[in-house]
């Protein structure tokens, strides 16, 4: 299937309400996967994630030509799948996990006409948020040594640089 290569792709530091808004695309017609668990996520971003964020946040997206065109063929994979019961290939479509956030330099090679929904949470309700998940998990590579683990201090820290 030739899908429309300008999705509307929703990221953001995990836990800043991305949720609601793919709920509001959905409703105004726009396909944002079939198979989404209650984040409103399909279920294969995690996979996705887990397999190329690490190397690629540490290698700040210069990866080897060899492992580049590896992420290129998983991803091409992984929006395959996401695509799978689309309604028809006209149809526009998008995908939403905060992590998308992190990999926007990817996202935007593959598709530069994407209109990316960038999420922004006030920070101190960031802070005091149970969704840590994405800090707790990547913070390694935003954070140098003396800011990581400080609580609050490094979550905002996070937080900011983030969403820079």
């Amino acid at each position: 299937m030739n899908f429309k290569n300008n999705p509307v792709v929703i990221g953001a530091v995990g836990g800043s309400g991305t949720r609601i808004f793919t709920k509001i695309i959905r409703y105004a017609g726009i396909y944002m996967g079939s198979d989404l668990n209650k984040a409103e996520e399909n279920n294969d971003n995690k996979s996705f994630y887990r397999a190329w964020l690490p190397l690629y946040l540490h290698k700040n997206g210069c990866l080897p030509e060899s492992v580049h065109e590896a992420l290129s063929n998983d991803f091409h994979d992984f929006i395959k799948n996401h695509l799978a019961e689309i309604p028809s290939e006209d149809a526009r479509w998008g995908l939403k996990h905060p992590n998308n956030l992190l990999m926007i330099k990817f996202w935007n090679e593959i598709f530069p006409q994407m209109k990316f929904l960038h999420v922004v949470r006030n920070g101190l309700d960031m802070v005091y948020s149970m969704k840590r998940i994405q800090y707790q998990t990547y913070q390694w590579f935003f954070l140098d040594k003396e800011e990581q683990d400080k609580g609050s201090t490094s979550q905002i820290l996070f937080w900011s640089t983030v969403n820079q």
